[in-house]
């Protein structure tokens, strides 16, 4: 929800997740969990890293993924190479996740 709220319609591509934003401005109070999440959101397809941060003072720039990237020329990939809806794969998902999954109760015949 903190990096969709961060979207003003002509900038996805260009959203931070970094601790100094999350955590001054969104109230984020670990590090380490921030770090999880974000890992997570990219892994599973919600988010797509756009730029590559670097130290000391660049921060990584994301997308979302189910909304199309704005155009950017400091992007470090190609726009052509953004996962629309990513996302939407969910067997794939499903299997990285198996141990989330509820399973189902026959009923006897």
């Amino acid at each position: 929800m903190d990096m969709l709220e961060q979207y003003r319609g002509d900038d996805n591509g260009r959203l931070i997740c970094t601790w100094a934003h999350m955590h001054g401005k969104r109230g984020w109070k670990s590090r380490d969990t921030l770090d999880k999440a974000r890992a997570e959101l990219t892994t599973s397809g919600f988010l797509f890293e756009t730029v590559k941060g670097k130290r000391p003072n660049k921060a990584s720039w994301f997308a979302l993924t189910f909304f199309a990237i704005d155009p950017n020329d400091g992007y470090d990939v190609s726009p052509k190479a953004f996962p629309f809806m990513a996302f939407a794969d969910l067997p794939t998902i499903m299997q990285k996740n198996a141990s989330l999954t509820t399973p189902t109760v026959s009923q006897a015949a």
